[in-house]
């Protein structure tokens, strides 16, 4: 059954995430006018809850949004050189530059519940980078690449694999002749 509609312009990466993206509580990203809301939704009835977050649409077609593991809090990427991260309980936001020119694009929890995995376009020596980001401001490049495009990374329970999405890049150069004025 439908626990929830939303229009498709608005579904540009996660549109529900769950503690650890296993377990209650979860939260539906919810386009209105032009800012981003961020709600508690009950999985089981579609019932939504309190709104967590606001944010303004920024444009960028790539964001998305983690609930830890402990439900507690909340990170946000829209496509800048930053994750936001929302305590759930209160509000209360806290800005985790990532490296300066950087589009965070896609974001999860790691396993232990203290760093997030973001993918990023750019900020780093090559253009596409997966980024371990702790929340004591403490960062490191997992894995670059100028031909990989990494997205939505998630490492398992025991901490010791990650898997991530990745679209290989493949660049022809084309003669095209008969163009001349």
């Amino acid at each position: 059954r439908r626990l929830a509609e939303v229009t498709s312009a608005a579904a540009a990466a996660n549109l529900v995430r769950c503690a650890g993206d296993r377990t209650r509580p979860c939260v539906l990203e919810e386009l209105r006018g032009s800012a981003l809301h961020y709600l508690l939704i009950d999985p089981g009835t579609g019932a939504r809850g309190p709104e967590v977050y606001r944010a303004p649409l920024t444009g960028r077609f790539l964001r998305s949004h983690a609930l830890s593991p402990d439900g507690q809090t909340l990170a946000v990427v829209d496509g800048a050189s930053a994750v936001t991260t929302v305590a759930v309980a209160t509000g209360a936001t806290t800005r985790h530059e990532l490296r300066p020119g950087a589009e965070a694009q896609s974001i999860a929890w790691a396993a232990d519940g203290a760093s997030l995995l973001v993918t990023a376009f750019s900020g780093g020596d090559e253009l596409f980078n997966l980024i371990r980001l702790g929340l004591d401001g403490r960062r490191r490049t997992a894995a670059s690449s100028n031909y990989r495009w990494f997205w939505r990374a998630h490492e398992a329970p025991t901490g010791d694999a990650v898997a991530v999405q990745a679209r290989d890049l493949e660049l022809d150069i084309w003669l095209v002749e008969g163009l001349a004025p």
